[in-house]
């Protein structure tokens, strides 16, 4: 199944985002250094958090603020199935 949905991976939007967010700490050479609590860590989550909403997600943490994006569903209180 998840064979069949990565085939409708647009790869050419998916490398321009990364290397969107790569802007967030990137290094001109190449590379990404984005510490924990950074500007660019922060600028970084910001971006992403933008893109989530544009996409139709809703964004959330958890207690050690890792960053989730979630499409809810039709009652968004039931457990993914």
């Amino acid at each position: 199944m998840a064979g069949a949905w990565a085939q409708t991976i647009d790869a050419d939007r998916l490398w321009s985002s990364l290397m969107d967010l790569a802007r967030f700490g990137g290094f001109g050479s190449g590379g990404v250094n984005r510490p924990a609590l950074s500007d660019a860590e922060i600028e970084a989550r910001g971006w992403l958090v933008g893109q989530a909403h544009r996409a139709g997600l809703r964004p959330y943490t958890d207690e050690i603020a890792n960053l989730f994006l979630r499409l809810e569903g039709a009652n968004p209180d039931l457990p993914p199935s």
